[in-house]
């Protein structure tokens, strides 16, 4: 079968990356109310046309967006508390936490433990109230969402019951799902579930309220999903046959990527990976269905470890490097076909970095998906390659670095004399305290349709606000944010000049 064409047409147009919860708000975690709304105004005067973001799932254990409890729910720690003081369903002193919010990096220790118990007031004051309008769009919301919503809720109820445990280390019966022990559940723990479906409701208003108005800014939301979900999750727990475990509920084997230039072990990530057969058989209903969940919230989609569409690299579970591991085919091309035809055009960026091989391209290319380019990667390892500006298509998405990668100022200053001599070259300038500024006009400048920098790179911040290091787990993965909007301040002239220079601006 012959792939529709499902180009995206990006035109000539610049966004910024930056997670929801980089945002500064009154409670030290940036939200999908107020403080999305202000940033969106920010790049409606910045004529930045896109708004990237990382994933919105609720987090575990580390706080990675990229490990989360349900590909579908959403994450409470995201949600406006300050959005309900318009409604008089709190006070701002209700809402004012005891520890200190302005700061480079989410507390995520101290947020959690105020914020969960605001959430259950939450809850229980809307019980109270009883408004007719929000328990009948609330049971709209149920009933639409039940696919995913009430295994997500059993879930969260009996993780809670079990001191947060990770489902395979529950009791027999709930490990396996026993039907009497799970209708007996969902008696016991009534209050429970309903209180995360109340949750998950408000997120969803929230996240509606977000795209309704970045719509009428004329800017678009870009997200992303990852290819594989968390062992720990309601989807595995919910659906073991669609992955790859043993007879005891556990993993049998786990993604990774093999040995590489970057690490002699490769890297090991844990997650289950998928019985593609099972999903094939199945009409990839599940993938269908989440990434037409995601679209309700995001314009685009930026699919994460694209490559494990052509192929997944398998590592048995016993071993814990990624030495041992096998490439395996995957459907990828049926898979996009099916989502093609039951949702339209594929709204995707492909994140094909790493070694891709021709089945990732010729897969890519099928559906004329724009591939990534980073400048980061154009310096160093190889004198000449795709990721330096000059080399640019126009059908790919351009940045300085990703949240994976160091800032591009703390990138710079730890490579040798001889490739910051390559960059300087290249930029044809001195070094300077611009530097990143001009490495920034350099990809603008590209013919690259789509141009994005991370928030922290515009800002010229070194290592220290470096969103994620892989391959570790807590320290300030994850945590870096603006302390506050003033910070924002300097870079604001910049952004609308380059946006301007290089006809980049967003036109309603």
């Amino acid at each position: 079968m012959k792939p529709k064409d499902s180009r995206m047409n990006f035109n000539r147009n610049s966004g910024i990356l930056c997670h929801v919860s980089s945002l500064p708000a009154t409670d030290g975690i940036g939200n999908l109310g107020e403080a999305s709304r202000h940033w969106i105004d920010i790049l409606d005067e910045l004529k930045c046309r896109y708004w990237q973001m990382l994933p919105l799932g609720p987090t575990g254990f580390g706080d990675s967006p990229y490990q989360v409890f349900s590909a579908f729910a959403g994450n409470p720690m995201l949600i406006s508390l300050h959005d309900f003081v318009e409604s008089g369903i709190f006070t701002k002193k209700e809402i004012t936490p005891p520890y200190v919010v302005e700061t480079d990096l989410v507390q995520f220790f101290e947020l959690n433990k105020w914020k969960e118990p605001k959430l259950r007031d939450l809850f229980q004051r809307l019980k109270k109230k009883n408004d007719k309008t929000f328990l009948s769009q609330k049971a709209a919301f149920s009933n639409e969402n039940a696919f995913w919503l009430d295994e997500y809720c059993l879930f969260m109820a009996l993780k809670n019951r079990f001191n947060g445990h990770p489902w395979h280390m529950w009791p027999h019966e709930y490990r396996f799902r026993a039907a009497d022990a799970l209708a007996q559940t969902k008696i016991e723990l009534a209050d429970e579930i309903e209180y995360h479906e109340y949750i998950q409701f408000i997120f969803h208003q929230q996240c509606l309220r977000t795209c309704q108005y970045a719509k009428e800014k004329n800017i678009e939301l870009i997200g992303d999903i990852p290819l594989y979900v968390a062992f720990d999750s309601a989807d595995v727990w919910s659906a073991p046959d669609h992955f790859q475990l043993n007879q005891d509920n556990i993993p049998a084997f786990v993604a990774g990527v093999p040995p590489d230039y970057f690490s002699a072990t490769g890297q090991r990530w844990g997650n289950p990976v998928y019985r593609w057969d099972i999903l094939a058989d199945q009409d990839f209903n599940w993938w269908v269905k989440r990434v037409s969940h995601a679209l309700k919230y995001m314009d685009v989609i930026r699919l994460d470890h694209f490559r494990g569409l052509a192929a997944y690299y398998a590592i048995p579970s016993i071993y814990h490097t990624a030495e041992n591991g096998q490439w395996i085919p995957a459907p990828g091309m049926q898979l996009l076909q099916t989502i093609n035809d039951n949702l339209g055009n594929l709204p995707f960026i492909a994140e094909d970095l790493g070694v891709i091989t021709p089945d990732v391209i010729e897969l890519r290319d099928a559906y004329h998906l724009p591939g990534m380019r980073i400048f980061q990667f154009g310096f160093g390892v190889m004198e000449e390659n795709i990721h330096k500006p000059s080399t640019y298509i126009e059908n790919c998405v351009a940045y300085t670095g990703t949240h994976d990668n160091e800032t591009t100022l703390g990138w710079y200053k730890l490579q040798s004399e001889e490739v910051k001599q390559q960059v300087l070259s290249y930029l044809d300038i001195e070094e300077s305290a611009d530097l990143v500024h001009q490495c920034i006009r350099s990809l603008w400048s590209s013919e690259a349709s789509l141009t994005i920098s991370p928030l922290q790179d515009f800002l010229q911040l070194d290592n220290t606000a470096r969103m994620n290091l892989p391959g570790t787990v807590g320290g300030t993965n994850w945590r870096w944010k603006l302390r506050n909007w003033q910070q924002i301040d300097p870079i604001l002239g910049f952004v609308k000049e380059i946006n301007k220079e290089f006809q980049r601006e967003n036109i309603k």
